[in-house]
């Protein structure tokens, strides 16, 4: 997924469709890219993208979804609480226009509610932590221009039936919860699509003076870097990822889950480091506290497990019921 970008400006170079240092983002050059790549992959007998993560110019999406309407576009939330910071921005119609900002608390406060409802497990649940906290900017806050453009920019609305008290509910290409329709483990990050996109910019940025077969000579010796094995360092220059080691649901342990230790790992959704622990300290957490770390439930042929994240503690059984509670509540 994150090669997109990687494949997208080598077939310009090789089909010669665009220009190589064009100082504006049009919807012609991503179009011509995107069949590009499109007609590359099917003379390779390649497998066509599942997922295509972009930053917020609607193009991009818009061209993609016409070249290969059968996969997902993924907005970045990188990019998106990029935006919020922002003075300007371009909206949906590519029209740079005054970001609303909120004039009475800072924006964290609402990145913060964003971060949760990103990884919301079920729709339903997305939706009460967006409509909340979209009531309490036009209510609370009395920030209703702020409210109204994240609105417009950022969310989805769609009908659904009656039976679900509502009428109406709100979705988002850059929810990722488990419910969600994007790829496991592949949540609405552009961060790899970027480091390569980044040095791009530098390579081409030193053809002031040289041919465009030069300029691919430079991205060529770049391309066998990110394409080589991976040797596990941390200063490894490769992009690809160990056999069996892939970014998608668990299949087996992990490394980690089977030492002693404490893992930290960056969570980019919270712009922080998490603490998560292996099999042998959850057991040891759950013996000591008498089995009281894991709370567990059977409905019909449906086993949960509620555990807390990070250090292994024990549940509160009230709180464990209304989990268990919003689980069980209708999904649109």
């Amino acid at each position: 997924v994150a090669a997109v970008k990687l494949f997208f400006f080598l077939c310009i170079f090789l089909h010669g469709r665009a220009h190589l240092r064009h100082r504006a983002e049009l919807a012609e050059l991503y179009a011509s890219g995107f069949k590009a790549v499109t007609a590359e992959q099917k003379r390779r007998e390649l497998p066509l993208f599942a997922q295509c993560h972009t930053d917020w110019y609607y193009s991009v999406g818009d061209e993609f979804r016409k070249c290969q309407p059968q996969a997902r576009v993924v907005h970045g939330l990188e990019h998106l609480r990029r935006n919020l910071r922002k003075k300007q921005v371009r909206t949906r119609q590519g029209i740079t226009t005054r970001n609303p900002r909120l004039t009475k608390r800072p924006i964290e406060g609402a990145i913060k509610i964003i971060n949760m409802a990103a990884g919301m497990p079920t729709l339903t649940m997305f939706n009460l932590v967006i409509t909340t906290m979209l009531q309490r900017a036009r209510y609370i806050w009395q920030e209703e221009a702020w409210a109204a453009f994240f609105e417009r920019q950022y969310l989805r609305r769609g009908k659904v039936s009656e039976e679900y008290g509502v009428t109406e509910a709100y979705s988002a290409t850059w929810w990722h919860g488990i419910g969600s329709w994007v790829s496991p483990g592949h949540g609405p990050s552009q961060q790899m699509a970027e480091q390569m996109n980044g040095h791009f910019k530098r390579l081409m940025g030193k053809c002031e003076q040289e041919t465009q077969m030069d300029t691919v000579r430079r991205i060529e010796k770049a391309i066998a870097l990110w394409a080589a094995e991976p040797t596990g360092e941390e200063s490894d220059y490769s992009l690809m990822a160990p056999l069996g080691d892939l970014s998608t649901s668990p299949r087996s342990p992990d490394d980690y889950m089977l030492t002693d230790a404490l893992h930290s790992v960056y969570n980019a959704d919270l712009g922080r480091n998490e603490t998560l622990p292996g099999i042998f300290r959850v057991l040891e957490a759950h013996r000591l506290n008498e089995g009281r770390t894991i709370s567990t439930r059977k409905v019909g042929r449906v086993t949960m497990h509620l555990m807390a994240v990070g250090a292994p503690q024990e549940l509160d059984p009230a709180l464990s019921a209304r989990l268990y509670k919003e689980l069980h509540a209708k999904r649109f």
